[in-house]
């Protein structure tokens, strides 16, 4: 759904009053694979020294097993596509844990970032509270989405 053009998420909006952007494996797969890979290389033509020397080997170990731990992790993200973005009549889904409902939004700010890292975050009404924050790991156009959002703020907020 991130790939797609606003007039198709409104359309899923009217259907099923919910809309669902999972995660976008090509995106995912960039930002935080690169650094990984660099990190990896070059920590992994280091492993057979380090299992040979008595004083590493627990090192190397513990390194593999991150590895290990890690590319299973990207694994089931790119599997599943999960978290996933949610926007539905209660507010906004980012994944299972964060949530903001449409009464505590108190504005859509602007996107800011470098090309590949860009960010949307949501600001609460609560001074205090945390912004929550949307990338383009689920949304291609984030100023689109942007737009989109505030639309849904408006028709969500109680006309006095």
């Amino acid at each position: 759904m991130g790939e797609r053009l606003p007039e198709a998420w409104m359309v899923e909006w009217h259907r099923n009053g919910r809309v669902e952007f999972p995660l976008r494996r090509w995106s995912f797969s960039i930002f935080p694979g690169l650094y990984l890979a660099a990190f990896g290389l070059f920590t992994a033509s280091r492993l057979p020294d380090m299992l040979d020397d008595e004083g590493w080997r627990y090192l190397a170990y513990l390194l593999i097993v991150g590895y290990v731990g890690i590319a299973a992790m990207i694994a089931w993200q790119l599997v599943t596509q999960r978290p996933a973005v949610v926007v539905d009549h209660r507010g906004i889904h980012v994944g299972r844990r964060r949530f903001m409902a449409w009464s505590e939004v108190g504005s859509i700010g602007f996107v800011a970032g470098p090309k590949l890292a860009r960010q949307l975050p949501v600001q609460p009404k609560n001074v205090w509270a945390k912004n929550l924050v949307l990338t383009q790991q689920h949304v291609n156009d984030l100023s689109a989405f942007r737009l989109w959002l505030g639309e849904l703020l408006e028709e969500q907020r109680p006309t006095p």
